[in-house]
């Protein structure tokens, strides 16, 4: 199992997403969902389009065997608040 830093947000400093194969760009995608972003949002932080954050968003979902951002980003929150 790889450890994954998901960058610094809200709920803490690091999360611990173990899914080697999230790409860089999925990390930060899960980092600004986590941050409570919408997708318009993300994709300006990142200058890129919303329906390229929609096609990171199916990929994650995906590889972490989730279907829901709500369900993203409480799972990012609880690995946060579980390692401080």
């Amino acid at each position: 199992m790889i450890v994954v830093p998901l960058g610094r947000g809200p709920y803490g400093s690091y999360s611990d997403i173990s899914e080697d194969s999230l790409t860089g760009a999925e990390l930060k995608v899960v980092d600004l969902v986590a941050q409570r972003y919408s997708n318009p949002e993300v994709a300006e932080q990142l200058f890129v389009s919303r329906h390229t954050v929609e096609s990171h968003l199916k990929h994650i979902y995906r590889k972490l065997g989730m279907s829901s951002r709500t369900e993203l980003a409480a799972e990012a929150a609880r690995r946060v608040t579980a390692n401080p």
